[in-house]
């Protein structure tokens, strides 16, 4: 019989014997900003300073991590959602006071969750294994986004509102999703492989060929074959980009005088989805708003190449140039990669040796402990970034200012003798 405490060899030969002495968990670390406890790590720091990864103090199963604005949540194995942060807008999903923001993760009621959508706004969607869809939060003039759940886009909703039809689950990483909101839109592709979009049809941002005008959810097109869907709106650039089951690349929206549609010379508005080049093998695309006039997009390949187009003057794109325009997809060098994602003017990406690189403003990855951001133009290595965490288990969030990432990576503790 062995005893409980400290063990000896002889303790732990006796475990191994009994059989597996660890017991393992998906651990969660965030890293970034944390005025209002978006770390979830059971403390505020007001300064507006960036913070490096650190675990979450829980042992629970995590399988999604994400966010909106300054709100994270994070899902589990067994289906429990935990929200944390600022809770202005309902955001927190507890039905709970506005004004009562929270630093520790606190769940949402509810087993059966899978996952949350990216958001660039105050209103959040989430799945759960049941096919259904679910919104919440959200408030002001601009938020068009919520009226995906026929909710009036001028009132909030601390608790989840269900979202008519069947839906499929979201990768954490925003470069594979089903489900966004951008500032003034949202879009969702359901489990049949329609995609629908709402919200305000700025430059046909929506993908409708419609006027210019606010929209009720609505189908793009009659195609059946959607995959993943990005966007973003910063005027006048309002753009959006989807994967398609063959592995095609479209595009549509405003574009901009920085050709952010990717469509190289050719910078006209597309109020219909286009395709970008002829290639089949695109299995990711994710989108961010950095530029006063623009935003950009990366997109990754089955062969690990990372692509990019748009423009930004902070380095995201991680071209060792600080302010640059592409108008057609161009190859990030450094690879292999297994993705990129991008969050305002931040691009993170991960390399098949599961290290995580940054570029852009770092101030999410602990890189700039004072107020206020760095920019790098080249990218470097995210620090504290364990290796093993799961490609499709990184997600990245935040509002235009401050940002945090979130990652989920095998963690083992001695079980208890």
């Amino acid at each position: 019989m062995t005893r409980r405490g400290v063990w000896d060899i002889q303790d732990v030969r006796d475990k191994l014997l009994a059989g597996d002495p660890w017991n393992r968990y998906n651990a969660l670390f965030t890293g970034g900003i944390n005025i209002y406890g978006e770390l979830g790590q059971n403390n505020t720091d007001g300064s507006g300073g960036g913070h490096k990864l650190a675990q979450i103090d829980s042992q629970e199963n995590f399988a999604h991590v994400g966010g909106c604005d300054n709100t994270s949540f994070g899902v589990t194995e067994d289906g429990k959602l935990y929200s944390w942060g600022q809770a202005n807008f309902g955001r927190l999903a507890n039905g709970g006071p506005n004004n009562v923001n929270r630093s520790s993760p606190t769940q949402v009621p509810g087993t059966t969750w899978a996952s949350t959508c990216k958001s660039d706004t105050y209103s959040m969607m989430a799945t759960k294994t049941d096919g259904s869809a679910w919104f919440w939060g959200g408030s002001g003039p601009t938020n068009y986004a919520r009226s995906i759940a026929g909710w009036p886009y001028n009132n909030s909703c601390s608790s989840p509102v269900a979202i008519p039809g069947t839906w499929t689950t979201n990768p954490s990483r925003s470069d594979q999703q089903k489900m966004i909101f951008t500032s003034r839109a949202g879009y969702a592709i359901d489990a049949t492989g329609n995609l629908y979009a709402w919200g305000a049809n700025q430059f046909g941002c929506l993908g409708l060929n419609a006027p210019d005008t606010v929209v009720a959810k609505t189908q793009v097109g009659s195609d059946s074959t959607w995959k993943w869907i990005t966007g973003y709106q910063h005027n006048p650039a309002c753009n959006a980009a989807a994967v398609k089951t063959d592995g095609t690349l479209w595009c549509w929206g405003g574009g901009g005088p920085n050709g952010c549609l990717g469509l190289g010379p050719d910078k006209t508005e597309r109020s219909s989805p286009t395709q970008i080049g002829a290639l089949t093998d695109w299995t990711g695309v994710s989108s961010g708003e950095m530029y006063w006039l623009a935003g950009g997009f990366c997109a990754t390949r089955e062969n690990g190449t990372l692509w990019v187009w748009g423009a930004t003057d902070t380095g995201t794109f991680g071209t060792n140039q600080a302010d640059v325009q592409i108008s057609s997809p161009y190859s990030i060098p450094g690879g292999p990669w297994k993705f990129g994602q991008i969050c305002e003017r931040t691009m993170i990406r991960l390399k098949h040796d599961d290290t995580l690189w940054i570029s852009g403003d770092v101030h999410a990855a602990g890189m700039v402990p004072e107020t206020g951001h760095q920019y790098m133009s080249s990218p470097v290595q995210v620090p504290g970034a364990t290796v093993g965490f799961s490609s499709d288990k990184i997600g990245i969030w935040g509002n235009g200012t401050y940002l945090n990432i979130g990652v989920i990576t095998p963690n083992l503790t001695p079980a208890q003798l």
